[in-house]
């Protein structure tokens, strides 16, 4: 706008000298006629320019923009603040931890390797394939299950590609329990969207998202005790993460393995197949009662 303003007085002053060489404006006249065209013209063109930047632009299209400027600081803002939360519980991850901890944590490691291995080399755990003894009742759905879907009420969903934690402590993996052939339950402590952190539902889309993706159903359960597990599983919704990954018998936050492990467990399976103080996605994947 500045420039604008300084070219069209740049002209009037040009004008006004040219017309006073030729001798066609008097002193006086040339001071009124230099006022009129390099201060008082500029203001009116410009004036008259925003006010039809305003009606071309329209208030609409205006307020489309404020809303989005807005809307992008607050994720930015949001983004920030989970990544500082993020850093801070990292911090905290190894805090208290014993020499046990330490062992613990270096097996989980070793596990979590050996299993990525096992699945390179497209070999699986020599363990007992034996199904619970109930048939896999297909309940008929008015919409078709999403794609990647996997699994039955209760199941057990695992990864080792993926992860549900950005923290330095955790060893890989990721877990869920399968709540139909629609929806999960995960925990999550890594997602950008603050909203989307701590357990939640999730489109049963499981294969879809993680490839490498394996099912395992609890030998003997009925399915009573499916929909029970998957029912307390529920009563933890909306609880934040744990990054604490050594207390995995709390009740007021969980992350994915734990979410999973205590669930089953409230139902008298012990999913972890060491009875550590961690429960890996690894330490689900090898235990005896899931096949």
């Amino acid at each position: 706008m500045g420039f604008l303003y300084y070219i069209i007085n740049f002209l009037g002053q040009f004008i006004c000298a040219f017309l006073q060489k030729k001798k066609k404006l008097t002193r006086d006249y040339y001071i009124r006629k230099k006022y009129f065209l390099c201060i008082f013209f500029p203001k009116i063109v410009l004036l008259s320019f925003c006010n039809n930047l305003k009606i071309l632009i329209g208030v609409e299209i205006l307020k489309k923009f404020v809303l989005s400027l807005v809307v992008s600081s607050g994720l930015i803002l949001a983004s920030h603040v989970t990544n500082a939360n993020a850093e801070e519980n990292s911090k905290n991850e190894f805090e208290g931890w014993t020499s046990s901890d330490y062992a613990e944590y270096e097996q989980g490691k070793k596990d979590y390797e050996e299993l990525i291995n096992l699945e390179k080399e497209g070999k699986s755990l020599n363990k007992n394939t034996e199904q619970s003894g109930q048939s896999e009742e297909v309940t008929p759905f008015a919409e078709p299950k999403p794609d990647g879907s996997m699994g039955i009420t209760g199941s057990v969903l695992i990864t080792m590609s993926g992860s549900s934690s950005s923290g330095s402590s955790w060893v890989g993996g990721h877990a869920a329990i399968v709540v139909d052939q629609y929806s999960t339950i995960e925990s999550f402590g890594n997602q950008k969207v603050a909203s989307k952190n701590g357990v939640r539902y999730w489109t049963n889309n499981f294969r879809q998202r993680y490839p490498d993706a394996t099912r395992h159903d609890v030998i003997g359960a009925t399915a009573s005790e499916k929909k029970s597990a998957v029912g307390l599983a529920k009563s933890f919704l909306n609880k934040p993460y744990n990054f604490a990954f050594g207390n995995k018998t709390t009740t007021d936050k969980f992350y994915c393995s734990q979410l999973v492990w205590r669930a089953w467990q409230l139902m008298g399976y012990d999913l972890d197949y060491n009875r550590g103080k961690f429960v890996w996605p690894g330490d689900l994947k090898k235990s005896s009662l899931l096949n």
